[in-house]
């Protein structure tokens, strides 16, 4: 049988389940390999040497190795793209990114795509849950997805968890920490941050904080900034 390499796009929760299901149908967990979405050069070595072996456990079929490739810069798609040249064929790559205009033409020549698109609100609740998140935080992204947000910057669990540091360190009145922490923000904690202050009980919260007359309040300008930043 010929080495495999399937590419998943789109849909983040979707594309998880997507990659479990074929990786763990033809590999047994000791012969998968994952690496991203931090990949250096020295990441890719180790996997072309992982793949390059037969596999450890008489139940898989392959050595797969998991590669997510959304923060990956060219010259790492580049070292890539050779080890895809040329795979072994006891070696199943699995590829998955958010979009695909973040990948080489030429590594997408090589892979089979599937592109994997938001389902009903009922269907991505329970992805959501399925992928650990809690039912009151699935719920709120599930209501995000169905208002027609793109589905590439909906919040995870780590971003849902950076907005209430965010919001709890504003209540402290930690300017330092608020900015530090604010700095750090990408869109999809933004967006989690979003889906936190729409809450009643944050809402009056945010309320009572906005009229603190503390000098040290301006911390809660970091909030503001963000907020101004979504809905603009």
């Amino acid at each position: 049988m010929p080495g495999i390499t399937k590419m998943f796009a789109g849909y983040l929760p979707g594309r998880i389940r997507a990659v479990d299901l074929l990786s763990r149908s033809l590999s047994k967990e000791v012969d998968i390999l994952r690496i991203g979405p931090n990949i250096t050069l020295q990441s890719i070595k180790h996997m072309r040497e992982f793949v390059a072996v037969q596999p450890s456990d008489k139940a898989s079929t392959f050595r797969t190795a998991i590669i997510d490739l959304d923060m990956a810069r060219q010259n790492l798609q580049v070292a890539l793209l050779k080890i895809l040249e040329e795979p072994p064929e006891t070696a199943m790559f699995i590829l998955t990114v958010s979009n695909l205009i973040n990948v080489l033409s030429t590594i997408q020549s090589r892979c089979l795509i599937e592109q994997i698109y938001p389902p009903t609100y009922g269907a991505v609740l329970r992805d959501l849950t399925d992928t650990g998140m809690s039912i009151h935080s699935s719920a709120s992204s599930a209501r995000y997805i169905a208002e027609g947000y793109d589905a590439n910057t909906m919040p995870d669990e780590v971003s849902i968890q950076r907005a209430k540091a965010l919001l709890e360190t504003c209540r402290q009145r930690n300017i330092s920490m608020a900015m530090k922490l604010a700095m750090a923000f990408d869109i999809r904690s933004i967006n989690a941050l979003r889906i936190e202050l729409v809450k009643a009980r944050l809402q009056r919260e945010l309320a009572e904080m906005m009229r603190a007359t503390e000098p040290d309040s301006q911390a809660l300008l970091v909030v503001e900034t963000i907020i101004n930043g979504v809905r603009s």
